[in-house]
């Protein structure tokens, strides 16, 4: 099965912990940036030395010694935000609204969204659900809450996946909750809904075998299969007896079990699969499951629509799917490098061991190169520009460098390599289109596009404070 939900959610507060710089748009929870800038919209800044919220102006608001600040969005667009708090010995987390005050009196560990609603985890260890005003809907007295995708939620009492679970609640959160039987009582494990479909697993011997449930807990496709990567809109990706292939929602064959490996080529429509057998690579189309072209053992690297191929890679175990963005298809992972597509002109290739990368156009021309990592940035118009940082930036005291302790720079620049942003900052992430959280000696705080300060903030102050 894939990582279960309270694996991610571990994952989730692991960030929301540790990390005091703003990260990229995960779901409806955005760290900072990705985001159209409005004049009169609040966003998050967070630095080593304390979390706020400041609006464009450079205005300052819920600076009340928050760890960490980030924007939660509903499906409906409305914002909240998640603020964490040391208290004592105990992280408390708030809830807050659009202007930065709490709707929340703290008695949690953590919050994020969750289907229509807000989860949080109480101080008595249990999950409950918030809804997007403040005001509690689920008590927690549940160990995880899986919601369907039609409004409800399936609560489970114990999380211990080595006790089967005969009985769970089906919470309609302010409405009803009601006892339903999850697969006749032999489910002792539970991944999220999809479209309907839930996989969940049984134990048969002391073999786990995977099936999929429907919102009520009654088996659609009965637990027969060794593994299962979920549902990708109609078919799933499943295992059995060793062999990989691919079922509809009706749990009929729909690729046949034969491959040695089958994995969706990453963007967020999950428009092709990449279905290895042997020495041959096939690029499925996602909704069709229709061959788009066959990558032999002689050439490997991206493919674009044709099959014609861009840039040439080394060997099959060097392949590995990425994103399909544009026209392109696979790309190639050599050991000491990573490939990463920008957008449909540019890639970059980056080198883990000493943290250098090439930005290149699909003609094998280097653009620019340097010190750092690369992401691109979308603005608000759709435009692309690239953020140069790094993913681990340390504080040694004296502002913020790379692990190779280099003194180095950070800037912006346009797909093309043009600075947009000198490169004189220890480091720079994006807070939303045009806004820039930035570090630069013993200063810190938010830039706009020009790099005029938005807000200005000294170690020194925080300390005379």
């Amino acid at each position: 099965m894939n990582v279960n939900r309270m694996e991610r959610v571990a994952i989730l507060v692991a960030i929301v912990l540790v990390s005091m710089l703003p990260c990229a748009q995960a779901g409806r929870t955005i760290y900072g940036g990705q985001e159209k800038p409005a004049q009169d919209a609040l966003y998050p800044y967070n630095a080593p030395e304390g979390s706020c919220l400041i609006d464009l102006s450079g205005n300052v608001y819920a600076d009340d010694g928050y760890l960490s600040i980030y924007t939660l969005v509903s499906d409906s667009g409305e914002r909240l935000f998640s603020a964490t708090k040391a208290e004592g010995e105990d992280m408390r987390c708030y809830l807050l609204d659009e202007k930065g005050r709490r709707l929340t009196d703290g008695a949690c560990f953590w919050l994020a969204p969750n289907g229509e609603h807000i989860e949080f985890q109480s101080t008595n260890g249990l999950m409950g659900l918030y809804g997007w005003h403040g005001e509690t809907l689920v008590e927690p007295t549940y160990q995880s809450l899986i919601p369907t995708g039609e409004g409800s939620y399936i609560g489970l009492m114990d999380d211990s996946w080595a006790i089967q679970r005969a009985e769970a609640d089906l919470i309609r959160p302010g409405v009803s909750v009601a006892k339903i039987t999850l697969g006749g009582g032999d489910v002792n494990e539970l991944d999220d809904f999809i479209d309907g479909l839930a996989a969940a697993g049984v134990n048969d011997g002391g073999r786990e075998l995977i099936g999929f449930i429907d919102t009520t807990g009654s088996w659609e496709i009965p637990p027969i299969y060794d593994y299962t990567y979920g549902f990708i809109g109609n078919y799933a990706i499943v295992s059995m007896d060793g062999r990989i292939g691919m079922i509809d929602r009706e749990g009929d064959t729909a690729l046949p079990f034969e491959y040695d490996s089958i994995n969706p080529v990453f963007d967020e429509r999950k428009r092709a699969l990449s279905a290895q057998r042997g020495t041959d690579i096939t690029v499925l189309d996602a909704e069709t499951l229709k061959p788009l072209f066959v990558v032999g053992d002689a050439d490997y690297g991206w493919i674009d629509q044709n099959a014609a191929l861009v840039v040439r890679g080394a060997s099959v175990d060097q392949t590995r799917a990425y994103s399909l963005d544009g026209e392109l298809i696979c790309v190639i992972r050599d050991d000491d490098k990573d490939f990463s597509i920008i957008n449909q002109n540019r890639y970059c290739v980056s080198n883990y061991d000493d943290y250098t990368y090439e930005l290149r156009d699909f003609q094998g021309n280097t653009v620019m190169s340097g010190v750092g990592m690369l992401r691109a940035v979308t603005g608000a118009d759709g435009a692309y520009a690239l953020e140069l940082t790094l993913f681990d930036v340390i504080d040694y005291g004296d502002g913020y460098t790379g692990p190779d302790w280099n003194r180095m720079r950070y800037g912006l620049y346009d797909l093309d390599g043009n600075e947009l942003l000198e490169p004189k900052y220890d480091y720079i992430v994006q807070v939303c289109e045009g806004y820039y959280s930035v570090r630069r000696g013993q200063w810190h705080g938010v830039v706009d596009s020009t790099g005029g300060w938005v807000l200005k903030r000294s170690n020194y102050m925080t300390l005379m404070d």
